[in-house]
């Protein structure tokens, strides 16, 4: 299981009813049109304002985002929010070389404890293009902080080899979540949202662990600010629409939301 609350690389495709743009890339928009006509364009993104739709069960069916660039051009992006558009494969660990002569594999867990991953029955390679081979797990153990995992169709020392830097997935059905608690893998991307005020400081980058809390690193407009992912801050987390958090004033600056 993915630690809940190492995230993936980026890969997301453009979510189906996206309207207007062809991609964010560091808190700056290029325009579709402009970058067909003209070459790549950017311009800096002055103000961003976000509007959601919600079904009768306060489920959020669409967001609205209203971007205002530097050149005084407005523009509209509308994503409707689907469940498909969450990774079906999580990555779990990654093989760091073989041990002993039957093929076993010494592996980096990246769950939230090396036991989750030694009590799965199966695990995932990625085969490019979106496919995955399913690998059956035959013998696993907890060997420090990794795992020692014997895989079908690894029966040699030479084969196990093959296999080094190799990450490994589970699928999401496989992966036992605690009620209330989310996979890193769902929310990195996600707006990060003042609860009070609407305002949009950036998007949620990277989850990491620290001493005594969670560290949320939160990508702005001027950079990178790390948030304690405590409940004086984080309020809610909506994996369809964004983080929600009452930082206290001054922690992000007049210049940080995008």
């Amino acid at each position: 299981m993915q630690k809940q609350l190492s995230p993936p690389k980026d890969k997301t495709k453009r979510p189906p009813g996206t309207h207007g743009i062809a991609k964010e890339s560091g808190g700056r928009f290029l325009l579709a049109q402009e970058a067909e006509s003209r070459g790549r364009v950017e311009f800096k993104i002055v103000k961003c304002q976000l509007k959601f739709t919600y079904s009768k069960d306060n489920r959020v069916l669409s967001q609205l985002a209203s971007v205002i660039l530097s050149n005084g051009l407005t523009f509209h992006i509308l994503c409707d929010k689907m469940d498909g558009m969450k990774k079906e494969y999580i990555e779990c660990g990654c093989v760091r070389t073989a041990h002993g002569v039957r093929g076993l594999l010494k592996i980096e867990s990246w769950c939230d404890t090396p036991k989750v991953l030694a009590g799965q029955k199966r695990v995932f390679i990625a085969e490019g293009e979106g496919k995955f081979k399913e690998l059956s797990v035959l013998s696993a153990s907890v060997m420090g902080d990794g795992v020692l995992m014997g895989l079908s169709g690894i029966e040699s020392r030479e084969a196990a080899f093959a296999y080094r830097g190799v990450t490994l997935y589970l699928h999401r059905s496989d992966i036992p979540v605690k009620p209330g608690a989310v996979l890193i893998a769902d929310i990195i991307g996600l707006p990060v949202i003042d609860q009070n005020s609407g305002r949009v400081y950036g998007r949620v980058k990277d989850v990491t662990d620290a001493p005594s809390s969670k560290l949320y690193v939160i990508e702005t407009d001027c950079g990178e600010v790390l948030l304690p992912g405590v409940k004086e801050f984080v309020k809610n987390i909506d994996t369809e629409s964004g983080v929600y958090i009452t930082p206290i004033p001054g922690f992000f600056g007049d210049g940080d939301e995008i």
